[in-house]
């Protein structure tokens, strides 16, 4: 998968786990429905809507 187009599916999946999140679901039931883990869920509705926006994983090589 490309970089730019994996990266577009992390941010998204970001803001539907916050949305869901808003919504009311347990941890459990988004990191169950996007197919993540539990503490990923966790850490993604701690973020602010700047942080993800921004992916900052995976740097430059070289």
């Amino acid at each position: 998968m490309k970089g730019y187009l994996k990266k577009t599916l992390i941010i998204e999946k970001r803001k539907k786990a916050k949305e869901l999140r808003a919504r009311g679901w347990s941890i459990r039931k988004v990191a169950s429905n996007l197919v993540a883990s539990k503490d990923s869920v966790f850490n993604w509705d701690k973020m602010s809507n700047e942080e993800i926006e921004s992916d900052g994983r995976g740097g430059e090589k070289g």
